[in-house]
C-alpha cells in the first residue's frame, strides 16, 4: 500500500490563537520528551544489558487458591447488603458530627418494626402509656397558652397621669 500524503491545509497565522491552533508541534514534543527521559536514566545504547533487564529465577510463590465461582443468587445476596448509589448522594459528605443529635433523625433503609418491638408497642398501649403522653402534651400546651396569653394582656384601666405631677 503506499502513503497517501494529505495535502495540508493552508490557514492565515496572523494572531497568536491561529498559531496555537494550527500548529502542528506532535513532533517537537515527542522529541524533546525523549530528551528529558534520556536526561533522567541516560542513554540506554550506553549502558549494558544486565543493567536494564534483570532474570527472574525465583517465580511466584503465592498459591493461587481454587476459588468457585459464586452462583447468582449468592451474588445478589451481597450486592443487597451494599449501599445503592442512589442513597449516598443522600449521606454526610463531612467528617465532623451534627452538634444536635436529635435533629435529622432518619431510620436506616430497609427499617421495619420487628415483632418484638411490635409486643413491646402493644403493651405500652395497654398500659395507657401514649395517652398519659397526649394528656401531658396538651396540658403543656395549655400552660404555654396561658403563660403567653398573660404576657399580652394589654393594662385595661388608664388612671395614671404621666404628665402630672408626682
Amino acid at each position: 500500500m503506499s502513503v497517501v500524503n494529505k495535502k495540508k491545509k493552508r490557514v492565515s497565522k496572523k494572531n497568536k490563537k491561529a498559531w496555537g491552533k494550527y500548529s502542528d508541534i506532535r513532533d517537537v514534543e515527542e522529541f524533546l520528551e525523549d530528551q528529558r527521559l534520556e536526561e533522567r536514566l541516560g542513554k540506554f545504547e550506553t549502558k549494558p544489558d544486565s543493567e536494564l533487564f534483570v532474570v527472574d529465577t525465583a517465580g511466584d510463590n503465592d498459591e493461587v487458591e481454587d476459588k468457585k465461582p459464586i452462583s447468582h443468587k449468592l451474588q445478589k445476596r451481597a450486592k443487597l447488603k451494599e449501599l445503592p448509589k442512589c442513597f449516598e448522594v443522600l449521606l454526610p459528605t463531612s467528617k465532623v458530627q451534627d452538634p444536635n443529635a436529635k435533629r435529622n433523625h432518619v431510620n436506616p433503609i430497609g427499617f421495619k418494626p420487628t415483632a418484638l418491638s411490635k409486643l413491646k408497642q402493644k403493651k405500652l398501649e395497654e398500659k395507657g402509656v401514649f395517652e398519659k403522653k397526649l394528656q401531658e402534651a396538651k396540658k403543656n400546651r395549655q400552660l404555654a397558652r396561658d403563660k403567653k396569653r398573660k404576657a399580652k394582656q394589654v393594662r385595661q384601666n388608664f388612671n395614671k397621669d404621666l404628665w402630672g405631677q408626682d
